[in-house]
């Protein structure tokens, strides 16, 4: 089998997807961990990823970034059990709900707030961004929205299928750099 070389920051919600996908998969892979913001803004990395965010995916010669790619390329191409619904609505509500979180709840809520408070000393050498803060609070109202839209989602579907790590037998099977 061709290696899997996964390039991420820990702490990456979206590496962290990108990996749980294949810990369900139960596909060996090797994590490249990236540094600092300054490695993840280098040449090297922006040869990988053009906007240079995480996570990339490397099976082989094949190279793919965009978490939602990467996981659906993983569901397609590995053994194990399917990643997602096979009936067309249940993959359009999945879809849409991924859609809901990566383009309203994380940015409203994670980047804005969460990223500024605890994560900006450590990852970007930097104290927290008040003005950032003070932006996310004035998007507090689209965050809201989001929430109440993905508690209808959920409330509206079965909610073992929205809790895929529960009962989950595999073991990870990495190595890091």
């Amino acid at each position: 089998m061709r290696e899997i070389v996964v390039y991420g920051v820990p702490g990456s919600p979206y590496l962290r997807s990108a990996l749980l996908a294949l810990h369900e998969k139960g596909a060996p892979y090797r994590l490249a961990v990236l540094g600092r913001d300054i490695e993840a803004r280098s040449e090297d990395h922006l040869r990988r990823h053009p906007f240079g965010r995480v996570p990339i995916l490397e099976h082989g010669d094949f190279r793919l970034y965009e978490t939602q790619a990467i996981v659906r390329y993983l569901d397609a191409v590995l053994p194990g059990p399917a990643l997602q619904p096979q009936e067309p609505c249940t993959a359009a509500r999945m879809n849409q709900i991924a859609g809901i979180v990566d383009w309203y709840v994380f940015p409203a809520i994670s980047v804005g707030i969460t990223a500024e408070r605890f994560l900006s000393q450590r990852f970007w050498n930097r104290g927290p961004d008040e003005a950032n803060i003070a932006q996310a609070r004035t998007a507090k109202p689209m965050s809201a929205v989001a929430m109440k839209t993905l508690r209808q989602r959920v409330q509206s579907m079965e909610v073992a299928s929205m809790e895929p790590w529960k009962g989950s037998t595999q073991e990870s099977r990495y190595r890091a750099d």
